[in-house]
């Protein structure tokens, strides 16, 4: 994706504008749950948040924009989601924190359903096509911090590969419970199901 067609014209200051933003992003997450990435456009997400596309384009040139400023919101409320549990887990033996982590993040999958689906049907869409990816290497790293700093430092190639690829697992149990299974995401069965799968899934 070409990376200047992410960046907003100006970035809001005014509580109007920044109501504005607001109301704007809602408005793409509903048109990307409707009617996913492909039907995206400036002029559908402008009439559904009851704004000009004039005053849309102020602030999100194109598509993409609009796209980048859903992705942005997502990864502030996992980000700060699991941040938090670990912080509330700093105590306890790495297996336990990632334990909670994982809690939190169904729970915030479950509370933020909209916005969690919204990104599903973007994954889909041209524009997006590095989302996936991105969103494995984000919370790879993250498991790499719950180890021990000496265990962190001698962590392989073999052991980042078999980190990834259960993060792997992991995101992608959660990406089809918030497309096609929601009712999952309040069973306790599937978050223990997660855990187990990093349990066994992720080097000692």
């Amino acid at each position: 994706m070409n990376v200047q067609a992410k960046i907003p014209r100006k970035q809001p200051v005014q509580s109007r504008s920044k109501a504005t933003c607001a109301a704007v992003t809602e408005a793409t997450i509903q048109v990307l749950m409707r009617d996913g990435a492909e039907a995206l456009t400036t002029t559908r997400v402008a009439e559904r948040a009851g704004v000009s596309v004039g005053s849309l384009y102020q602030y999100f040139p194109n598509k993409a924009a609009l796209i980048e400023a859903v992705r942005q919101q997502y990864f502030a409320i996992l980000s700060n989601t699991v941040q938090t549990a670990l912080g509330s887990a700093a105590h306890l033996p790495t297996e336990q924190k990632l334990a909670q982590a994982i809690e939190a993040l169904v729970k915030s999958k479950r509370e933020n359903l909209d916005l969690n689906q919204a990104m599903a049907h973007a994954q889909y869409g041209r524009q997006s096509a590095d989302f996936p990816s991105e969103i494995v290497a984000h919370f790879s790293q993250v498991v790499v911090k719950l180890y021990e700093p000496d265990r962190a430092q001698a962590l392989t190639a073999d052991d980042m590969s078999q980190i990834e690829c259960t993060v792997a697992a992991i995101e992608g149990a959660l990406s089809y419970a918030v497309k096609t299974k929601p009712s999952w995401l309040a069973e306790t069965w599937f978050t223990n199901k997660l855990i187990d799968i990093a349990a066994t899934g992720l080097p000692r």
